[in-house]
C-alpha cells in the first residue's frame, strides 16, 4: 500500500504482478459490486425478492472503507515485521563482495524508503490536543500505529545488513527530520530547558513515543567524531 517509486523493469511472461493494494480502488469495486444484478435484486432466506435500500449501501460502504484502510496498515506492520529480520548475507555470500547496485543494494534501497516512508507519514484527521506548560496545542499524528514505526525504524538495523553503515546515512537524515519535526510540532524551540513533564498526558504520551522511535535512528556524525 506504501507509494514508493520502483523501478520494477519488464516481469517474465510467465509472472504476473500483484495488483497494488489500494483503500480506493477496493472500495470502487465494492461500490460496483454493489451496484450488479447480484445485489441489486436478490432473493434472501424467506424466498422474497430483495434489494439493498442507498442507508444499506451506504453503511456497507463505510464499513468495507474502515476494513480496508486497517487491512492496509496491517500489512504494513507484517512486511515491516519481515523486513526487520531480513538479513542479506546469503548476497553478500553468492557474490563476494558488497556491490553499489547489485540486487542486495537495490534490496537494501527499497527497504529504506520504505522506512522513511511508513515513518515520516502524516494522517491529517489525527490529531492530538494538550498543553505545553500554559498553552493549548494541537498536534497532527502518524499515520501508522507506534509498533508498526518502531518496527520501520529496527529495520535499519546495522546487524541485519549487508554491511555495519548501510544505513547510517538515512538514519541521520530520518533522526534529524523527526526531531525537527516533534520539536516544531510542540515549540520546543521557546524553552531554555525543555523538560516532558511539562507536557499534558495526551502530548507526553506522543512525545515519548517519539523519542523512543528517534533513539533508535542515531544522529550524523561530525567530522571531529568521526575521527575518534
Amino acid at each position: 500500500p506504501v507509494d514508493l517509486k520502483l523501478e520494477l523493469g519488464t516481469a517474465p511472461k510467465e509472472i504476473e504482478p500483484a495488483d497494488k493494494i489500494d483503500t480506493g480502488k477496493l472500495i470502487e469495486r465494492l461500490e460496483k459490486l454493489l451496484s450488479s444484478p447480484a445485489y441489486s435484486s436478490f432473493v434472501g432466506l424467506d424466498d422474497q425478492t430483495h434489494e439493498f435500500t442507498q442507508a444499506e449501501k451506504d453503511l456497507i460502504l463505510e464499513r468495507g472503507r474502515k476494513f480496508f484502510e486497517e487491512f492496509e496498515k496491517e500489512l504494513v506492520k507484517r512486511v515491516c515485521n519481515v523486513l526487520e529480520r531480513a538479513s542479506r548475507n546469503l548476497g553478500t555470500e553468492a557474490t563476494g563482495m558488497v556491490g553499489d547496485d547489485d540486487i542486495v543494494a537495490k534490496f537494501e534501497k527499497r527497504i529504506i524508503d520504505l522506512a522513511k516512508s511508513v515513518l515520516t507519514a502524516k494522517d491529517d484527521s489525527k490529531r492530538r490536543r494538550g498543553r505545553v506548560d500554559k498553552s493549548l496545542v494541537e498536534v497532527i499524528d502518524f499515520k501508522y500505529e507506534h509498533d508498526t514505526r518502531l518496527s520501520a525504524a529496527r529495520m535499519l538495523n546495522d546487524n541485519i545488513g549487508s554491511f555495519k553503515g548501510w544505513a547510517t546515512d538515512a538514519k541521520g537524515d530520518l533522526n534529524k527530520q523527526l526531531k525537527d519535526d516533534v520539536d516544531a510540532a510542540l515549540n520546543i524551540q521557546r524553552f531554555k530547558e525543555f523538560q516532558d513533564s511539562i507536557l499534558s498526558r495526551p502530548l507526553r504520551e506522543w512525545y515519548l513515543n517519539q523519542q523512543a522511535i528517534i533513539a533508535l535512528l542515531p544522529p550524523k556524525k561530525g567530522p571531529a567524531e568521526e575521527k575518534k
